[in-house]
């Protein structure tokens, strides 16, 4: 939990890959499937994730503009793997 009171577990699924699906999410985090849908509920109420899609098709991406930014944000300050034989 955050400190608004909100489970933050499907977060880091939304930053690190493009789609979150809620199926995905119960299996992965072992929860109910009520919980998985709350969790995705509350998440999307404030705006950290934008669901796209109806029913058996619906997943979630980073909401605009809050989860978003953080990832514009963690892009800027990461530096490219340097090749490590690229002199051989």
């Amino acid at each position: 939990m955050d400190g608004d009171g909100l489970n933050t577990r499907a977060l880091y699924e939304a930053f690190v890959s493009r789609r979150l699906r809620r199926s995905r999410y119960h299996a992965d985090e072992d929860l109910s499937q009520g919980q998985a849908a709350r969790d995705l509920r509350d998440l999307t109420a404030t705006r950290w994730l934008q669901p796209y899609g109806e029913t058996k098709g619906r997943h979630y991406e980073a909401g605009r503009p809050r989860l978003g930014r953080l990832k514009a944000e963690f892009a800027e300050r990461v530096t490219p793997l340097r090749d490590p034989y690229r002199e051989l």
